[in-house]
C-alpha cells in the first residue's frame, strides 16, 4: 500500500461546473471479515469528483483503481438517507462494458429537492463493498463548495522511508507530503522517527477540515526494540581497545589499536546532536601515532594538545609510551606526533590518565611487580617536550597487589584511586598531587575496602553529587555490581557503603559508567556468550541511594551482521544521545572491526514542550502523542495526559472530538473522556507525523467526524500493521 490522503480541488466536468475533487483512501470503518496475521487488507486508492447541480448529484471516477458497479452510494438530505448502488443509476456510463466503474466513467444520483429558506446541504458517501470502506465523502450545496477532507497514510511501500514517492503514485494530485529532513529512516513498511529533526509534513490546506467542529485522528505506533541512530566503522580491519573523547561541540576522537603492522590510530569524527555520524567533512582526520600499541588512553591537556598513553605491545615487560598530538577543534589532526616519551620495565595493562593542570598529567598503573603506582608527566608548554616532573613524580600507593586501577579528582589537589587489591577485594585510596608542580605527596591520605564479599574486577569510579561517588565493577562470578561511597574533598573516606545494586546478574565485563543527566547514569558493558553489548540505565540520588532496579537495558550493537559488543567505551553527546565505541566484527565476518554506534535513550526529551510533540500534530489545533508510560491528546495546546503501563510492542492510539467531548483511546479502550477547555479552529498550519517522536508509526488516519467507540474498537482490534511479523526495523 502507498500513502493515500485527501485533497480538494476545482476542476471542470460539464461546462463551467465547479467540482469537488477528493483523493482519499480511508481506513475501513467496518471490518466484517476475520483479519489475517498480516493486518487489514488494502483499501481502494481512488480519486472521485462530485457535484450538485439543479437538484441532481453527479459523480465521475478520475483516478486510481476500478470499483465494482455494486458500490453503494449513501446520500443524506435533511436527516433522511437515500441509498443506491451504482448500477441502479438512471444514467451510468460503462465504457468498457466490464461491469466495473473505471476511470472516466460517470453516474448520476437521484433528483433531490434542496429548496427551502436556506439551501439544504447534501451529505454523500460511496462505499466499496469489497473492503467495506468509505472511498469518498463530501458535503455539497448548490452553488457553493463545502468539503470534509481527510486521509489515511498506510506507509506500506516496502521501503519504509518513503513519504513523497507514495504521493506520486496518485499522479501528483496531492502535493507536499514529505520528509522535512534528508536523513529518512526505514522501519520496514512503516516510518521510523529519531525524536529530533526528522518528521513528515503535509500542508495544512491539503488535509484540513473546512468545518472543523469534529475530528478523529488515529495511528499505530511502537517504540524501537533497539535505539541505534547511526553507525560508523572507524576500524574496518581492526578496532581493538577504543577510547573515545570529545574534541569540541560535535567533534569526537577515537584512539584504538589497529593491525599490529599498522599500530595505534587516532581518528576524528563528527557526531551531530541527532546522532548522525560523519567523517567526510573532516580533512586529515586520521593519524598513526605509534607501532605497536596496547590499551591506548587519550585525554586533553590544553588548547589543541592531547596526550595518548599506551603499552608497547612488542616488549616484555611492556613499556609505557606516551605521545602528544595536535587536534584542531573542527577535527583535523596534525599529521605528525609532537613528542614521545617511554619509561621502561613497567607493565601497564591497566593504566589510566588524568589531567592535573594545563602542563601536567598523571598516570595510574600496575607496575612490573603488580603493585599500584602513579606517575606525573609534564607535556611542556606546547606539547613538544614530554618528561617526568622534576620532584616526587612517582609514588607506589599499593605495595601488595593492584589490578585495574581507576582514578578521579576529588578537589584541586586530592584524588581517589579504586582498584582490585589483595584477595580480590575492592579498595579505595586517596592521595595528594600538587596542582601547580605535579609533585606527589609520598603517603596515602585514607584507605577503605568497599567490597570484601563477592570480589572486585575492573572497577570504575564516577562522581554523583557533592561528596558522593559510585563504583561500577564485576564480581568474581562476572555479575555486574554498583556501589556508592562518600569521600570528602580533603581525602577522608566515610567507611561505609551507602547503597548497592546488581545491574547485571549474568555477565558484565569491562563496565564503563557516565552520568546521563541529573540522577540518571549509564553503564556500558559486554556480555559473554553472544558477545553482546548493553547499556544499563540506573538512578542514583544525591545522597547515594540507588534505584531498586535497572530503569532500562538497551542492546547497543544491534545490526545486520550480528556485531560483537566488546571493549565498549561510552560518551555523552546530548542528554538523549550517546555514542559507544567498541570492538566488533561478526560471527561470519572479520572478528575485530572497530565500530561507533550512536543511540538514543528511550526517555522523553524534557527540553521539548509537550505541545510540540506529535505522532499526529497540527500545530496549535490538535494532536496525539505517546511516551513509554503516557498517552496524550492535544487540543489547541491544552494537554490531556493519561499514565499507562510501559508501552512495549505495537499500540493503536486515537482521539475523537465531536464538538463537545474529547475522548482518548488506547488499543480501542477509552482512557479519557472530558469536555476540552478549547474547541477546534480553522487553520492552514501543516500537519506533522512523528514530530519529536522516537519510534515507528504506521496507518495514520484523519477523519472529519468523531468516530464512535465501536468504530475505534474495530480499528484497534486488527492484529496491528501489516508488517507486525518479526522484521528487521533498521
Amino acid at each position: 500500500m502507498k500513502i493515500k490522503m485527501g485533497d480538494s480541488a476545482f476542476s471542470e466536468i460539464v461546462g463551467s461546473i465547479v467540482l469537488l475533487a477528493i483523493a482519499v483512501s480511508i481506513f475501513a470503518l467496518l471490518y466484517l471479515n476475520v483479519l489475517s496475521d498480516n493486518g487489514p487488507d488494502s483499501n481502494p486508492n481512488v480519486t472521485i469528483v462530485g457535484q450538485l447541480n439543479d437538484n441532481e448529484v453527479f459523480f465521475e471516477h478520475r483516478r486510481g483503481e476500478s470499483l465494482g458497479m455494486d458500490s453503494e452510494v449513501i446520500i443524506t438530505l435533511g436527516g433522511r438517507e437515500y441509498r443506491m448502488v451504482i448500477y441502479e443509476s438512471t444514467e451510468t456510463t460503462d465504457n468498457n462494458n466490464n461491469d466495473e466503474w473505471n476511470i472516466g466513467e460517470t453516474f448520476y444520483g437521484p433528483n433531490l429537492d434542496v429548496t427551502g429558506p436556506e439551501p439544504l446541504q447534501v451529505e454523500s458517501r460511496i462505499i466499496d463493498p469489497v473492503t467495506n470502506s468509505v472511498v469518498w465523502w463530501g458535503t455539497l450545496q448548490e452553488g457553493k463548495i463545502f468539503s470534509k477532507i481527510g486521509g489515511v497514510w498506510h506507509f506500506d511501500d516496502n521501503g519504509g522511508s518513503i513519504a513523497t514517492e507514495a504521493i506520486n503514485q496518485i499522479n501528483g494530485l496531492l502535493s507536499g507530503c514529505q520528509w522535512d529532513n534528508i536523513y529518512q529512516r526505514s522501519g520496514a513498511s512503516c516510518l521510523r522517527f529519531n525524536g529530533f529533526y526528522d518528521r513528515v509534513s503535509v500542508p495544512g490546506n491539503s488535509v484540513c477540515l473546512d468545518a472543523p467542529e469534529e475530528v478523529t485522528i488515529e495511528s499505530w505506533f511502537r517504540f524501537p526494540v533497539e535505539n541505534t541512530l547511526s553507525e560508523y566503522k572507524f576500524g574496518p580491519a581492526f578496532g581493538y581497545m577504543p577510547d573515545i573523547i570529545q574534541i569540541s561541540e560535535g567533534v569526537y576522537a577515537v584512539a584504538y589499536h589497529d593491525k599490529p603492522e599498522v599500530g595505534g590510530i587516532v581518528k576524528t569524527i563528527a557526531i551531530s546532536t541527532d546522532g548522525t555520524l560523519d567523517d567526510t567533512s573532516i580533512v586529515d582526520h586520521e593519524l598513526v601515532f605509534d607501532d605497536p600499541v596496547y590499551w591506548p588512553r587519550i585525554i586533553h591537556v590544553k588548547d589543541n594538545i592531547y596526550i595518548i598513553a599506551h603499552a608497547n605491545a612488542d616488549t616484555n615487560p611492556k613499556h609505557i609510551r606516551m605521545n602528544t598530538v595536535e587536534i584542531q577543534p573542527a577535527g583535523p589532526i596534525t599529521q605528525s606526533v609532537l613528542s614521545s616519551y617511554e619509561f621502561a620495565f613497567k607493565e601497564v595493562y591497566d593504566h589510566e590518565l588524568i589531567h592535573v593542570n594545563d602542563d601536567i598529567v598523571a598516570m595510574v598503573f600496575r607496575n612490573n611487580a603488580n603493585k599500584g603506582e602513579i606517575k606525573t608527566i609534564s607535556t611542556g608548554s606546547d606539547g613538544t617536550n614530554i618528561q617526568p616532573v622534576t620532584v616526587d613524580n612517582t609514588f607506589e600507593f599499593e605495595s601488595v597487589k593492584c589490578y585495574e586501577p581507576d582514578i578521579i579528582k576529588l578537589s584541586s589537589n586530592k584524588y581517589a584511586i579504586v582498584y582490585r587489591g589483595s584477595a580480590d577485594n575492592g579498595y579505595i585510596k586517596t592521595i595528594e598531587i600538587s596542582d601547580t608542580t605535579g609533585a606527589i605527596t609520598q603517603s596515602v591520605i585514607d584507605s577503605y575496602i568497599f567490597e570484601s564479599t563477592y570480589g572486585t574486577n575492573r572497577p570504575e569510579i564516577v562522581h554523583v553529587a557533592d561528596n558522593i561517588y559510585a563504583v561500577v565493577y564485576i564480581d568474581n562470578d562476572n555479575i555486574g555490581r554498583l556501589s556508592t561511597i562518600e569521600i570528602l574533598p580533603n581525602g577522608d573516606i566515610i567507611e561505609t557503603v551507602i547503597d548497592s545494586l546488581i545491574y547485571e546478574d549474568d555477565y558484565a565485563d569491562r563496565p564503563r559508567i557516565i552520568n546521563q543527566a541529573g540522577i540518571t547514569f549509564l553503564i556500558a558493558y559486554e556480555t559473554e556468550d553472544a558477545h553482546e553489548g548493553f547499556v544499563a540505565e540506573v538512578e542514583i540520588d544525591e545522597l547515594g541511594y540507588i534505584s531498586d532496579d535497572v530503569i532500562s537495558k538497551n542492546l547497543f550493537n544491534v545490526g545486520p551482521a550480528n556485531y560483537f559488543g566488546l571493549e565498549p567505551d561510552i560518551i555523552k553527546v546530548t542528554d538523549m544521545v550517546y555514542a559507544v565505541a567498541f570492538r566488533s566484527g561478526s560471527f561470519g565476518g572479520t572478528p575485530h572491526e572497530g565500530h561507533l554506534f550512536s543511540f538514543r535513550m528511550q526517555g522523553d526529551d524534557p527540553t521539548i514542550p509537550q505541545y510540540e510533540k506529535g505522532i499526529i500534530l497540527k500545530d496549535g489545533i490538535y494532536g496525539i502523542y505517546a511516551d513509554k508510560t503516557h498517552v496524550i491528546a492535544n487540543i489547541r495546546n491544552i494537554m490531556y495526559s493519561v499514565e499507562t503501563d510501559e508501552l512495549d510492542g505495537w499500540h493503536h492510539l486515537a482521539m475523537t472530538y465531536d464538538g463537545a467531548t474529547l475522548k482518548l483511546y488506547l488499543d480501542g479502550i477509552a482512557l479519557l473522556q472530558t469536555p476540552p477547555d478549547l474547541g477546534l479552529i480553522r487553520s492552514d498550519n501543516p500537519i506533522y507525523f512523528g514530530k519529536n517522536f522516537f519510534g515507528h508509526i504506521d496507518e495514520v488516519a484523519i477523519y472529519p467526524m468523531a468516530l464512535t467507540a465501536d468504530e475505534i474498537s474495530l480499528h484497534a482490534s486488527a492484529d496491528g500493521p501489516s508488517y507486525l511479523e518479526d522484521t528487521a526495523y533498521i
